[in-house]
């Protein structure tokens, strides 16, 4: 697993990973604000996929939330995030 580093520097904030220069604050900022909304996108997914196999209410409940969706959550995050990064 690699492991994320901050450090406060003269020079202005930085992030590292392993080692390695990754962003400035700023940049860091927003690259691991589009991290959360990843990891919240795919634990919203993660859940609603474990549940709609079940033959219950519970299970009804996550295959309509899915079909209600239509993977707009990730398309909406994914262009956000490239939009962010200028593609």
């Amino acid at each position: 697993m690699s492991k994320w580093e901050f450090s406060a520097l003269p020079q202005g904030d930085e992030l590292r990973k392993d080692g390695r220069l990754v962003a400035s604050y700023c940049e860091a900022e927003a690259i691991l604000n589009g991290y959360d909304r990843l990891v919240d996108a795919l634990r919203w997914y993660q859940e609603k996929a474990k549940y709609c196999r079940k033959i219950t209410d519970e299970g009804e409940e996550a295959r309509q939330a899915l079909d209600m969706d239509g993977g707009e959550m990730a398309k909406t995050i994914l262009g956000e995030l490239e939009k962010e990064q200028g593609k």
